[in-house]
């Protein structure tokens, strides 16, 4: 009597083993739902076919090659090794350790796991023997390189009449988890140490606004008591550089913040031509200071913008500052907003120095020095990477349009407002 083994493939969940808390338990299921396989013993005279209409061993053929096809195809590493330890099947999958499967096939486990991992994985391979089921575990293995590779392994006896047979292993590369969480180490100290730099700046801004506050008074009453043009010239200048380096700090710790996302965004509704107003009214002493014509456009019925309103007031604000800062006396600056598609625009033109061509990727970087003529106090650099962060904070854009000489358009667009 002839006997044939159809290999045939089913789900057992009830057989799979469950233990919460492992990194494999979202994919126990497919895994086993896929390498389960139950031997089916057929005495070929007992079975009822008639002319041919079934061809056992075509069959047994086309399952088998499903059977590799199924294996070959997941991203983990199937092996079946024998209940001594050695290596009876693998999938191309390991050739990634760098040796050829046809060099594995054969070998001790032994050969290839770290020895300090060996010991838990015979005793694992024992109790797998007998029938137990064993929870999923961690070991290295050997690559051909040297060095051993992190992976994660889920073990299943393959039992057969109540025997166990042979050992299915899955085992999936642990590196680039390993990598990972280095990675995300590396990333939460370095924002422990943002957040402790941060929390630093903060302090000596502190620190350094009460003496300026009292500097700063003692120079408005020294301005109200000088009559003299020489010494009255001299505490004007006092009081501009202090203006300056107030506005210095609180630059630097804005920029801080926007880096360490300290910032809080309440985005909402914002009516652009209420900003524009706003900006009229900060600008304009600051504008006359300068000698400068500052124009305000506002367009007619424009819808709100999603924003929030503090932060993009500040972004506008520095873009207008920075325009004001590099137009000559007699000069103009122009702010005007309108809409273009599903975006609220603010746009900064003034008839300043303008950019050159060379210095334009290096507008938005922060501390960058442009070496350009400026008509007050040099600036340290920050006033438009600020913009740039928190237009970027509201996914919007900011561009600008420039040449050496002929002034340059600031255009700032950010989302409309949607209910």
């Amino acid at each position: 009597m002839e006997t044939w083994y159809l290999t045939t493939w089913i789900v057992k969940d009830a057989a799979m083993p469950s233990h919460k808390g492992s990194d494999l338990d979202y994919q126990q299921l497919r895994i086993w739902s896929i390498l389960s396989v139950t031997y089916f013993r057929c005495d070929r005279e007992q079975m009822d076919y008639t002319n041919g209409d079934l061809d056992l061993k075509k069959q047994i053929e086309r399952l088998d090659a499903h059977y590799r096809r199924l294996v070959d195809s997941i991203s983990e590493g199937v092996a079946v090794v024998t209940l001594d330890g050695v290596i009876a099947s693998l999938s191309p999958v390991f050739e990634r350790s760098g040796w050829p499967t046809s060099q594995l096939i054969g070998k001790h486990i032994q050969s290839l796991i770290h020895p300090a991992d060996l010991p838990l994985t015979i005793e694992r391979l024992q109790r797998l023997s007998n029938g137990e089921q064993v929870p999923p575990g961690k070991l290295r293995l050997l690559h051909r390189s040297g060095e051993y590779l992190p992976v994660e392994v889920v073990a299943h006896p393959e039992i057969e009449e109540g025997k166990v047979q042979d050992v299915w292993v899955l085992v999936r590369d642990l590196s680039k988890d390993e990598q990972l969480a280095k990675q995300q180490a590396a990333l939460s100290q370095e924002q422990s140490h943002v957040r402790s730099l941060l929390d630093l700046i903060r302090a000596a801004v502190n620190r350094a606004r009460s003496p300026l506050t009292v500097v700063n008074l003692a120079v408005y009453r020294l301005l109200r008591q000088i009559s003299e043009p020489i010494a009255l010239s001299t505490v004007e200048s006092i009081e501009l550089n202090i203006q300056h380096l107030v506005q210095l700090i609180e630059r630097v710790l804005a920029m801080a913040e926007l880096d360490a996302n300290r910032v809080h965004f309440a985005f909402g509704p914002v009516q652009l031509n209420q900003l524009l107003h706003y900006i009229g009214i900060t600008m304009c002493p600051l504008a006359e200071a300068k000698k400068i014509t500052l124009t305000l456009k506002p367009a007619d019925k424009l819808p709100a913008v999603r924003a929030d309103e503090l932060q993009l007031y500040r972004a506008i604000k520095e873009v207008v500052e920075n325009a004001l800062e590099y137009t000559p006396e007699n000069g103009t600056v122009t702010v005007c907003t309108f809409r273009r598609e599903t975006y609220g625009v603010v746009e900064v033109q003034d008839t300043g120095i303008g950019i050159a061509p060379d210095l334009m990727p290096h507008l938005f970087e922060r501390f960058y020095h442009f070496n350009l003529p400026t008509f007050g106090p040099e600036k340290l650099g920050l006033g438009l990477p600020i913009a740039k962060k928190i237009v970027d904070q509201h996914d919007g854009t900011i561009s600008v349009v420039s040449a050496s000489g002929s002034g340059s358009t600031f255009t700032i667009a950010i989302p409309l407002y949607s209910s």
